[in-house]
């Protein structure tokens, strides 16, 4: 991941001050639990402006879940897993 943080900033001409990165690495400060994450989306959402690029990369598992959508053709969901706080 710090490679693709690096790329960013060096090739694409990314501020680093603008990048915002959750790991489970061993120490990490901000662990990529679900109410970390959804702070982090809410932080981008509200400073985002016209014209600016949001990228949202997702490195982990995921799976499937029965989907509370009435009328759902395959009758399941897409969801990520993410680490819980212990």
């Amino acid at each position: 991941m710090e490679k693709l943080r690096r790329d960013w900033i060096v090739w694409f001409g990314f501020d680093d001050a603008h990048i915002k990165h959750l790991t489970d690495a061993l120490g990490s400060l901000v662990m990529p639990t679900s109410a970390n994450i959804k702070t982090a989306l809410d932080q981008i959402v509200y400073k985002v402006k016209a014209r600016d690029i949001l990228f949202f990369h997702y490195s982990g598992h995921g799976t499937r879940i029965p989907s509370m959508k009435h009328g759902h053709a395959f009758k399941q969901d897409e969801v990520i897993v993410l680490v819980t706080s212990v």
